[in-house]
């Protein structure tokens, strides 16, 4: 008897759409579609309807088996998006606020620099002033460190993550 995740693979492959694709249609994860179909997890009931609506099947066929459970009607076809609108996902608009984050830093980070350093440049004997240019300057540096090792970081979690998909798709 071929399992529940066996069957949503099939008709998916049938369909011919990626797991992206279904995780898109049903909004769920890339990886929940890919757990289903592994059968290491199931999918709940609406899942199940709105899969059956979309590949044109009867709910029974998930549990019979046969695919004789197949509807007279059409599958449900994709959904269109209008007007060139798209979903953003969560880590999209994530990414968008860690560069905004890192811009406004780097900002920040350039004008603690170059006020030190034009504060430090200055002929005239100024004491105080000469302190906040170096603590400027100072700061500046520091922060230019700090902000580096962060992007090292964001590059290396960006680097494992495209990996780690890349092996996930070669073992499909």
């Amino acid at each position: 008897m071929e399992t529940l995740g066996k069957k949503i693979s099939n008709l998916r492959r049938i369909k011919k759409i990626s797991q992206e694709r279904l995780a898109e249609v049903l909004d769920v994860t890339r990886q929940t579609v890919y757990h289903w179909e592994a059968d290491t997890s199931q999918p709940t009931g609406e899942a199940l309807k709105a899969m059956a609506d979309f590949f044109g099947v009867d709910v029974s066929y998930f549990f019979g088996d046969e695919i004789s459970c197949a509807r007279d009607s059409q599958p449900m076809p994709e959904p269109e998006t209008d007007d060139g609108a798209y979903r953003i996902e969560k880590r999209q608009v994530k990414n968008i606020y860690l560069s905004v984050i890192l811009i406004l830093l780097t900002l920040c980070v350039t004008v603690c620099i170059l006020v030190g350093s034009l504060i430090i440049c200055d002929d005239g004997n100024m004491g105080f002033v000469k302190e906040f240019g170096i603590t400027c300057l100072v700061i500046g540096v520091c922060g230019a460190t700090a902000l580096l090792i962060v992007l090292a970081v964001i590059i290396k979690n960006h680097i494992k993550a495209k990996k780690s998909k890349s092996e996930s798709e070669i073992k499909k």
